[in-house]
């Protein structure tokens, strides 16, 4: 039994934690972040407000809604990372059954970020969708990583996304 447990313990952290990424830059706007392996990724045609779009691939034709992230960015001049954060929210309040599930900040490769955890019902398909969003400023704009998951599977790709996050850098964000 402990055998079994243990087998499941190191799958379990080995899904979330030791994923291979594919590195991305932007030169335009001077990111960089890492691509989940097997995800699809590009920047889209149909939505120009978004830099870089990921979607998670996956052969069930059942799946409404796939595990996926987006990075954007926002011009905000001589403003700050916490005021931009707190327009996001307040935006972001305006979506259809919106609440804040956990909000914080934090440090990655030495920049720093304001994060929030939140739900909303999507306007698409009516279904209840997770979001974890990492914002950093670079004294002129607010750079924006969104991920987006279902309740179901969001505790199950949480630490992906935790991931994801670990590999956003901006070139001089504070």
């Amino acid at each position: 039994m402990r055998v079994l447990f243990l087998f499941f313990l190191l799958f379990w952290t080995s899904a979330g934690y030791g994923q291979e990424f594919t590195p991305y830059q932007d030169s335009l706007y001077s990111f960089k972040i890492g691509i989940p392996a097997g995800w699809r990724y590009g920047k889209p045609k149909t939505y120009p407000d978004l830099l870089l779009i990921g979607i998670r691939q996956t052969s069930d034709t059942t799946e409404k809604v796939v595990e996926n992230f987006n990075v954007s960015v926002v011009r905000a001049p001589n403003s700050s990372l916490d005021t931009t954060f707190s327009r996001l929210l307040k935006y972001n309040s305006l979506a259809d059954d919106y609440a804040v599930v956990q909000k914080g900040a934090t440090t990655i490769s030495e920049q720093n970020f304001r994060w929030v955890i939140s739900t909303h019902t999507n306007k698409y398909n009516a279904q209840l969708m997770y979001n974890y969003v990492f914002m950093t400023y670079d004294g002129a704009r607010a750079y924006i990583l969104t991920m987006v998951s279902t309740p179901k599977n969001f505790e199950t790709y949480r630490p992906l996304f935790e991931k994801i996050a670990q590999t956003f850098v901006v070139k001089n964000a504070g």
